[in-house]
């Protein structure tokens, strides 16, 4: 949503000083039906409603590899979290499976 519409979340902007009428507008539920059952996601939508999610598409009721999504999302999330923090992705990546993998054990 911060690359569709140019700016972070809680920032001042075009919306904000009436140049530009698009911005965010809360999220909406969404049931997606995968391998592993039904899971409620909330899909990020803006006022305009020229918001398009790249993961999930808006006509998407089910997923093909539920596990293959998931993981893609998770890694977009900490790819995100991590960047933010000038931090090196493989390194958090690889401290994140030996934790699973113990876990497992």
């Amino acid at each position: 949503m911060e690359h569709h519409l140019g700016y972070a979340k809680h920032e001042q902007n075009a919306h904000d000083i009436g140049i530009s009428n698009n911005a965010r507008n809360g999220y909406y539920p969404k049931t997606i039906k995968g391998s592993h059952g039904e899971v409620e996601i909330s899909v990020p939508r803006d006022r305009g409603g020229s918001f398009d999610p790249i993961i999930v598409e808006k006509w998407q009721t089910r997923l093909g590899s539920f596990d293959s999504q998931m993981f893609n999302l998770h890694l977009k999330e900490c790819e995100f979290r991590f960047n933010n923090r000038k931090q090196n992705l493989y390194k958090v990546l690889l401290e994140m499976f030996r934790k699973e993998s113990l876990k497992l054990s």
